[in-house]
């Protein structure tokens, strides 16, 4: 059986990977221009199509038989192709209503607004009707309901239905949830990468549920269209586990000398995930350790510097062990760049167990050090450990890891 994704650029989908956990077939990613698209959808070529933007109200449109959910929304997302006849299904509505719930976000008796007003947002509207909410409306950039007029607005709920929250706009923040006074619950459909900025943002304020999940429910219904079995569920999870253990990294902050390089080695050597270390890769790239770079060019140079050696790892790197510089936290874009695909672990230490050697920031005022630095590291941190031993260390924080990877920590 052959089976493909289809959309304008589908390059950093991760439908594939979860149709690798999900189903016995061979999966294409296939990015393809519109005629492509009709040309592919009126074939036989593939006997099951996803379809992703912007074609999804094409593909309603050509199939010969729509679902009642592909027919009410007028977008179809999965086609099964049979005995020369495509059947249109709206996999989508399965998946939002899986992430909603998954996430504990409330549709009854409350009143929702919807971002966008394409395919995905017309699922969205279909959704919360169904669960007998009350949509405010849909938000366009141009149209009388925008994103100035909104926030005259109070929903409780907020549907994120547009690609900002996504790559390559992982960076857009509205700061939607402090707008919205009262706002409980908000939801994005992106899911590439795993935490936005704005659901970053969001987090600290609202209920948040992230895109990844819809993505592996809807894409375990259309598994079950494509083999022609029951829809259960049950391999939602195990599927989503697997996705985020191949992306999500283990990232470690803390003051210098608190023992993050160490504890990440034994990690790397426990896991077999591959370990990168801030300073070490500016040794690499620019030939200076750290305390060149500030003793030459000063602590500026180097933050700016280490920035970038942040927002390259990042986004590159994935199912990797990260070990960060004292300051890293202190900036917040780094923070946002290590969230996109990490889970923060806070390693403490007491100040007077704080190795020196070699850390000209380390050779002044440490408690003062740690007092101005301490907030930024609880801020950021996803769970924290305390260092008495590296090897005890590591194992800590690799069983958190595995915890926070089947819990779904955004």
């Amino acid at each position: 059986m052959r089976c493909a994704l289809l959309g304008s650029d589908v390059g950093n989908s991760y439908s594939g990977i979860l149709h690798g956990f999900l189903g016995q077939y061979r999966y294409e990613l296939l990015s393809v221009d519109e005629a492509e698209a009709r040309r592919l959808l009126l074939s036989e070529d593939y006997d099951g199509l996803n379809v992703t933007r912007p074609y999804k109200r094409l593909a309603a449109r050509l199939c010969d038989e729509l679902s009642e959910t592909a027919r009410q929304t007028g977008t179809v997302n999965t086609v099964v192709i049979r005995n020369g006849k495509r059947f249109g299904y709206n996999t989508d509505v399965i998946g939002m209503k899986y992430m909603l719930d998954e996430a504990g976000i409330v549709l009854k008796e409350k009143e929702a607004l919807v971002l966008g007003t394409g395919a995905t947002a017309s699922t969205a509207e279909y959704v919360i009707r169904n669960a007998g909410g009350r949509v405010l409306g849909k938000v366009s950039r141009r149209g009388k309901l925008n994103y100035d007029t909104m926030r005259s607005l109070r929903p409780q709920v907020l549907i994120n239905a547009t690609p900002m929250g996504g790559y390559p706009y992982e960076d857009v923040c509205a700061d939607y949830a402090s707008v919205i006074p009262g706002l409980e619950g908000y939801a994005e459909v992106a899911y590439n990468p795993l935490c936005s900025a704005e659901l970053f943002s969001a987090k600290k304020r609202a209920i948040c549920a992230h895109g990844s999940v819809m993505l592996a429910a809807q894409a375990e219904a259309s598994a079950a269209l494509f083999e022609n079995r029951e829809f259960s569920g049950t391999a939602v999870r195990e599927a989503l586990y697997g996705l985020r253990k191949s992306l999500r990294n283990i990232v470690l902050v803390g003051m210098p000398g608190s023992g993050k390089t160490t504890i990440g080695r034994h990690i790397s050597e426990r896991s077999g995930m591959p370990f990168f270390d801030t300073d070490e890769e500016i040794r690499e790239r620019t030939g200076l350790s750290a305390s060149e770079w500030i003793e030459r060019r000063g602590v500026e140079a180097f933050r700016e510097e280490e920035s970038r050696i942040v927002r390259e790892l990042g986004n590159r790197v994935h199912g990797a062990v990260i070990a960060t510089g004292g300051g890293v936290p202190t900036r917040r874009e780094n923070i946002i760049e290590l969230k996109h695909f990490g889970l923060i672990f806070y390693i403490e230490r007491e100040v007077a167990d704080l190795e020196k050697g070699g850390r000209p920031l380390s050779a002044g005022d440490l408690p003062r050090l740690f007092e101005e630095r301490k907030s930024a590291y609880l801020a950021c941190a996803d769970a924290k450990e305390r260092n008495a031993d590296a090897a005890e260390t590591a194992a800590a924080v690799l069983a958190r890891y595995k915890e926070m990877l089947k819990e779904g920590e955004i």
